[in-house]
Parts: structure tokens; C-alpha cells; sequence
């Protein structure tokens, strides 16, 4: 069975989706539960499950889904806060400086990896409302972004680039999963035309009416600010906001339109997001849905050149 698009999607209001993400968290801690990832999941009854959950990023446009799993990005941290844009920019939508915004986020981890000294795939993804009130019903504008497929082996989270541009990376670790690679890499581009590119058309067209107004930076990236209270073995607990020194988890958001491969490619911070709340839950891992538009076949938007 395919995804079709949900076009009863009419939105939701900031406050129902942070309840939700903060009504069920995890009755184990303080230790946080491991959903590892297998290739025996992505399949059931010759039905290639992965495709499916490829499909429905790309069709539903739900705030809040019933149950389902993650499979590549199973652990996972749930936030609030706000996006916040305080620079010049040329960009549109909610990219227009000045822009303050209510939102939720996740951050997580590709793949089973989650402690210091693995190679880890730090994940960052956002949900933002164009408003700063919270009871206003409002359709979302997300995006995801990921630092490498493979993952790394900095010791924090805040050492990473977080981009809509990962890199595959090399590691001892593609044996062990050479298998899910080759599936989600087989599943993947089905469902989207670029697996490791993610557009960010749906936030710049926000409150745009006329298409050609649209103006969205080709690459973002997040970096987490340096706030490290203790030095935990499970990148999670590093990044709950109760364990950083501030009490907030704040990540500078930059942008360019230098192509990722060239040497002196350099960000410009336009604002940055900030998260007063963190949660480790069954709906942050298992109900909470970014939403993110094809590249093929929307026209709106085609390829950079560069990607």
C-alpha cells in the first residue's frame, strides 16, 4: 500500500504538538531505551517497509501520526522553542530577518550508534509554526538535516555541521551496516529524487503569495553552541536541556550558496534556534512526523547546480 497525499492536513496548533511530544516520556530513566536498527525491519511480508516510510516524509503532512516506527533515526531527543532569524538575508519566507517563530524540534542519531567513541550520524530536524502564538492553527514548515550517513567520530554534538547536504563518510562501521545502505540508498531515491539533499522551499514560502517571490538559501546548517554541563557517554544526555549549563540548548543557524565541494566554503549565521525544554518520550520517537516536499515532480524547485 502507497502514501497518498493528505489533503485533509489543515494544520495544528504549536501547543498540541509540544503536548503531545511531552505527554509520555520514557518510564526507564534515567537510562534511555535503544531501538537498534536492523535489516530484518525494513521489510515485512515482502513489502518494502523503508519505501513506505520514504513515502509518507514526502506525503503526509501530519503534525502528529499514529504509531509508527523511525527506522533509520529510531533515538531521538524532543524540544520547544523558537526560531529565530536576526541577520540581513535575501532569502524569504521564514528566513526574513527578523522572523521569531514557535517550534519543535528532534535531534537523533542515524542508525544504533549513540555513545562517545562510536561513529555517530548526528540528525537535527525542526517543525516551525509562522506565529508566536500557541493556540493559533497553523500548517508547519519542516526541515531535516543530517551531518553524515556514516557518522563521525567528534565527541560532541556541538563539534558537528548539521546541513540538508550530509556526506556518506567512510568508517569500519559500512561493513557492519552495508546491508542497510544498500536498501535505503534502493529505497530512498523512489520516493524523493535526491537522497542526500533536502530542500528548503517549504520554509521560504511561507506567507509568499507570488511563487516568483519564493527566494530560499540552497544549503542551512545548525551548529550547537559549546554548553556542556557533564560529559555523558550517551550523546542524548549531553543534549537534554536540563543538563546544560544555561538551562537552554541554542544552535546557530547559517546559510551559503557555495557549492559543498569547494574548499573555502564559508557560512553566514543568519539567527540561531533556541530550546527551553527536552524530552526523551514515546511520541518524540514514535508519533512526532517531519514533513519535507519532493524535489521531482513539485515544480517548484529543481536542483541547484553543485548538488
Amino acid at each position: 500500500m502507497n502514501f497518498e497525499r493528505d489533503k485533509s492536513y489543515l494544520g495544528s496548533t504549536y501547543q498540541e504538538v509540544r503536548d503531545k511530544v511531552f505527554s509520555d516520556p520514557y518510564s526507564c530513566l534515567p537510562e534511555l531505551p535503544l531501538d537498534p536498527i536492523k535489516t530484518s525491519r525494513f521489510f515485512k511480508k515482502f513489502k518494502n517497509l523503508l519505501y513506505r516510510a520514504a513515502q509518507r516524509t514526502t506525503k503526509q503532512e501530519g503534525d502528529i501520526l499514529p504509531y509508527f516506527d523511525k527506522l533509520i533515526h529510531s533515538n531521538g531527543i524532543g524540544y520547544s522553542g523558537t526560531w529565530n532569524i536576526t541577520e540581513d538575508n535575501p532569502y524569504s519566507g521564514l528566513f526574513t530577518p527578523g522572523t521569531k517563530a514557535l517550534m519543535v524540534a528532534r535531534a537523533s542519531c542515524i542508525l544504533t550508534e549513540m555513545n562517545k567513541g562510536d561513529r555517530r550520524g548526528f540528525g537535527f530536524a525542526g517543525k516551525i509554526w509562522p506565529t508566536m502564538n500557541p493556540e493559533e492553527k497553523m500548517k508547519t514548515a519542516n526541515f531535516l538535516l543530517l551531518h553524515s550517513f556514516v557518522g563521525t567520530k567528534d565527541r560532541y554534538f556541538s563539534d558537528v555541521e548539521i546541513s540538508n547536504n550530509p556526506f556518506i563518510g567512510v568508517g569500519f562501521n559500512l561493513i557492519t551496516y552495508a546491508t542497510v545502505l544498500m536498501v535505503t540508498m534502493a529505497s530512498f531515491p523512489w520516493a524523493d529524487k535526491k537522497l542526500t539533499y533536502r530542500s528548503l522551499i517549504q520554509m521560504a514560502r511561507v506567507g509568499v503569495e507570488d511563487p516568483k517571490d519564493i527566494k530560499a538559501p540552497t544549503w542551512m546548517m545548525v551548529k550547537a553552541r559549546p554548553d556542556r554541563k557533564q560529559d555523558f557517554k550517551d550523546f542524548r544526555k549531553e543534549i537534554l536541556v536540563e543538563n546544560r549549563e544555561s538551562g537552554k540548548f541554542i544552535l546557530d543557524v547559517s546559510v551559503t550558496e557555495v557549492p559543498k565541494d569547494q574548499k573555502d566554503r564559508k557560512w553566514k549565521k543568519i539567527g540561531y534556534v533556541e530550546l527551553n525544554e527536552s524530552i526523551a518520550s514515546v511520541s518524540t520517537d514514535h508519533h512526532l512526523h517531519f514533513h519535507h516536499l519532493k524535489i521531482r515532480g513539485t515544480g517548484i524547485q529543481n536542483l541547484p547546480s553543485g548538488i
